[in-house]
């Protein structure tokens, strides 16, 4: 009996002393918050039918308010109403809405979305997309709240092994910029060429080669701009016993060569790696660079090291 009674005292002296120390560090951390100046948080989030509604309610330590309500509506099947409500410490609100809808077929889908302004001005986005043999078509129409349209037609198409994507936009004051990219792919990489052309008619092309081998890789790209001036960039990675070897040599269009060496080794005895870095600019002026880190060991069962990936 004794015992039981004992044990109830100390059961009671610790929970009260816990519920002490609890009120007190929410105390402390309420006067933090006061000193700091931060805002305490209010989350509501109700679902009634088809309606999600939530309100978030934000207090700061000056006794101002401020709140936002985001109310979310399934109108119909495939057609969504989101309204957003901002009240601020003067108690001005400003409602904003965005209606969204969406027609799914069997040769495409059809979405389109409507955004009102808390003075009333609206801009619209309508998106058709068209599957066809072998690609798809998008059409897209954006309108701004002065009510001039831009619109913009993506093409894809597959064929083999290759793909081809075009991009074509046009301003509300009618002028066309486009950008094409076709891409072909191999057992052993991919070839990637693309075209861009601006409101002026001015085309810059680039083609983008890479090669994948046993031990490594490389990737070549080449640009040339309107003017017919051309800069190149080639990089080779290559996977050694304990590291990996990156070489990179850069040509500007001024045709200055830039050359990058990096030689990237892992020592899984003294958990290091260690990366050396030399660089070459078209002077001839070489300069490098070592650096050493140490990584923690995660000792598995087996005994094994997770060392990091070479660079």
């Amino acid at each position: 009996m004794k015992k039981t009674i004992i044990a109830s005292l100390m059961i009671t002296t610790f929970c009260s002393s816990l519920s002490s120390s609890l009120a007190t560090a929410g105390a402390i951390d309420l006067k933090r918050q006061s000193q700091l100046g931060l805002s305490a948080r209010h989350s509501e989030r109700l679902r009634v039918d088809s309606t999600l509604q939530r309100s978030t309610r934000i207090s700061t330590d000056s006794g101002r308010t401020m709140s936002r309500a985001v109310d979310i509506q399934q109108v119909a099947p495939g057609e969504r109403l989101k309204t957003v409500t901002r009240t601020d410490a003067e108690g001005n609100s400003q409602t904003r809405s965005k209606s969204v809808l969406t027609e799914l077929n069997a040769e495409g889908a059809a979405r389109s979305v409507v955004h009102t302004g808390p003075e009333g001005e609206t801009r619209s986005k309508d998106a058709m997309t068209e599957l066809t043999g072998n690609g798809a078509v998008r059409n897209v129409v954006i309108t701004n709240s002065e009510g001039e349209n831009s619109t913009k037609n993506i093409t894809t198409e597959l064929s083999g092994n290759s793909a081809m994507r075009s991009v074509v936009n046009t301003s509300a004051e009618g002028e066309t910029r486009s950008r094409e990219a076709v891409t072909e792919v191999s057992q052993s990489g991919a070839v990637r060429n693309v075209v861009m052309t601006n409101a002026e008619g001015e085309s810059l092309t680039k083609t983008i080669d890479t090669e994948i081998s046993g031990n490594g890789a490389t990737r070549s790209m080449t640009s040339t701009n309107a003017d017919g001036e051309t800069r190149s960039r080639e990089s080779s990675v290559e996977r050694t016993e304990d590291g990996a070897l990156v070489n990179t040599t850069q040509t500007t269009l001024d045709g200055e060569v830039y050359q990058r060496s990096a030689v990237t080794s892992v020592d899984r005895q003294s958990n290091t790696v260690e990366k050396e870095m030399t660089v070459t600019n078209p002077n001839g002026e070489v300069s490098s660079k070592t650096v050493v880190r140490t990584y923690a060991s995660n000792n598995t069962s087996a005994g094994q090291n997770d060392a990091p990936a070479a660079e």
